[in-house]
């Protein structure tokens, strides 16, 4: 992998990672979690939980019991905080952004690769989104 090559692929999509964890390397005390994962199990709703596969209860889970399933599940891999600016489209085919005011989404994936794929997905499922908002609101009018 060509990170220079990465860095233009995020700049042109408008992706980034703001929080990236290789799960192996953070799950190795129950005690001391990085505070972003923390916030996540604490904060996190299930949307959140979903990306790591876990049950619709686990939303009421305690930390023990997140990462007691993360470990039962072998769940060691990659899990990031992805971010995308929200796009105010103009017409069909242009938009502003800035990343004064962005969206954000976990993702989790077994491998980089797949976490990659799955990260500019969310990004083009984004850009849907705002782009049919936008043409819902000239109907509208």
């Amino acid at each position: 992998m060509n990170l220079e090559n990465l860095n233009n692929e995020f700049y042109e999509l408008e992706l980034r990672f703001d929080v990236l964890f290789l799960l192996s390397t953070v799950l190795v005390s129950d005690s001391s979690l990085p505070s972003e994962l923390e916030d996540m199990i604490y904060d996190g709703d299930m949307d959140d939980f979903s990306s790591l596969g876990l049950a619709q209860e686990a939303e009421d889970w305690d930390k023990q019991e997140v990462i007691d399933w993360l470990i039962e599940n072998k769940r060691f891999g990659w899990l990031c905080k992805a971010a995308t600016p929200v796009r105010d489209y103009l017409d069909a085919d242009s938009y502003s952004s800035s990343w004064s005011c962005y969206t954000t989404k976990w993702l989790y994936a077994d491998d980089f690769d797949e976490l990659l794929k799955r990260a500019k997905s969310w990004v083009a499922a984004c850009d849907v989104n705002f782009k049919s908002r936008r043409l819902n609101k000239e109907v509208a009018a």
